[in-house]
């Protein structure tokens, strides 16, 4: 089987990588830049299964240029789990929509466009499974169970 996860620098994208790859599955990991993924490096450099992929979903260009990388790969699943939380400490009187706009871009278009992008990796299998994360909640985790987080997203992989 062959995944594309995007957002796997870190978090329950990294922890996708890494239950998938023990499981053998061929993995495509998206991250916006492979210099700052150390942790994806270093999988990378001790499995065969794993392919690191620059791809920033907030920019076309980049959008553009990752799915010419994997144009004829056959994909079985994608993982959307890119995405931003947003501005912070948000009170009525300073909401800046600009700010919002560009967290609906990259969490709600973004993910819609790659789907677009890369469908003809998806229709080259029989089975196609397609799976959006949101990504506030995994924020909401990481911020208030820091202890647990790999634990539980190890559980929540599995349970996928």
């Amino acid at each position: 089987m062959s995944i594309l996860i995007t957002g796997t620098n870190r978090g329950i994208g990294l922890e996708f990588v890494k239950h998938y790859i023990k499981n053998n599955e061929k993995v495509i990991a998206t991250c916006r830049n492979r210099n700052s993924a150390k942790d994806l490096l270093e999988l990378e450099n001790t499995t065969n299964n794993l392919s690191l992929v620059e791809l920033d979903v907030s920019n076309p260009n980049s959008i553009n240029n990752f799915t010419s990388k994997i144009a004829g790969l056959p994909i079985d699943t994608f993982i959307s789990n890119a995405g931003v939380s947003g501005p912070k400490n948000i009170e009525f009187g300073n909401f800046d929509a600009k700010e919002w706009l560009d967290v609906f871009n990259i969490n709600t278009i973004a993910p819609l466009i790659i789907t677009q992008k890369i469908l003809k990796n998806l229709r080259r299998l029989e089975t196609k499974i397609i799976r959006t994360l949101a990504v506030l909640l995994e924020r909401v985790v990481y911020r208030y169970q820091k202890n647990k987080m790999p634990r539980n997203l190890k559980n929540f992989g599995k349970n996928m």
